[in-house]
């Protein structure tokens, strides 16, 4: 909503400075949320299971997928902005890109080079690489605006 009225009201320099804030303030809580994670993971993995086995995956899932928390949010914010803008359909082929064109193949070449943790280092991965695709675009969309 917020990039939607600016962007009608032909402020895009409010939806810039909000994309930013939005990202600075995604990085700090998904570096916040990885720390906790580093710190409690042994915690919170150990409220769902005692199978020494599960923990392992668990705290290693925490571990892995929490590098990409900065990164989820980001693209996030980028998505949203790039819906205000009124280009859905761009935002629609970067989340399919993400999913169907980056992470299945991803996912799959990670599972038979690193089982389970080559699955989640390839999920990582391409939330973190997707980000930066999704800044890009929104970048280039608020130019055009």
């Amino acid at each position: 909503p917020f990039t939607g009225q600016n962007f009608g009201a032909g402020k895009i320099n409010r939806v810039k400075s909000a994309l930013k804030i939005s990202e600075l303030f995604s990085l700090c809580w998904g570096v916040f949320m990885l720390l906790a994670f580093l710190v409690f993971r042994r915690n919170i993995a150990g409220m769902f299971t005692k199978d020494p086995v599960v923990l392992k995956y668990v705290m290693t899932y925490m571990l892995i997928i929490g590098l990409s928390f900065p990164a989820i949010g980001g693209s996030i914010m980028c998505v949203n902005v790039i819906n205000g803008l009124q280009k859905p359909i761009r935002s629609t082929v970067l989340n399919f890109m993400r999913t169907i064109v980056m992470l299945i193949p991803a996912v799959w070449t990670g599972g038979k080079i690193g089982d389970v943790t080559g699955i989640f280092t390839a999920i990582s991965a391409t939330s973190i690489t997707a980000f930066f695709i999704y800044h890009a675009t929104a970048k280039i969309t608020m130019e055009k605006a």
